[in-house]
């Protein structure tokens, strides 16, 4: 029982770790110029940390779809051209941040 937990709560913090890593990408590709943006937020989404990892904690699976949804969401908006992806920067922001507290609230 004690492995268990303790497996759990290493899998939570390593979703914490991946959640935190996400905002500060997101966060710096915002002020970044459109093509370097495009590329970081693209690798963060090639390198997301598997859901499961936020499957150990009530609500992490709803939390960390809506945050990958945000953030493909602005990829999209970004390589489109003309398109205002103001919104979707506080979209995938936000989104993220719950993701964060979702797991924070239980480690």
């Amino acid at each position: 029982m004690a492995k268990e937990i303790a497996a759990d709560k290493l899998l939570v913090e390593k979703a914490l770790v991946s959640a935190k890593h996400a905002l500060l990408v997101v966060r710096h590709a915002k002020l970044s110029d459109r093509r370097a943006a495009i590329k970081m937020v693209e690798q963060l989404l090639a390198d997301a940390s598997d859901y499961k990892e936020s499957a150990v904690v009530p609500g992490g699976v709803d939390a960390y779809l809506a945050a990958s949804a945000a953030i493909d969401e602005l990829v999209q908006s970004l390589r489109s051209t003309g398109a205002d992806s103001a919104p979707l920067w506080s979209k995938s922001i936000a989104a993220i941040e719950t993701w964060r507290d979702v797991l924070t609230k239980t480690n």
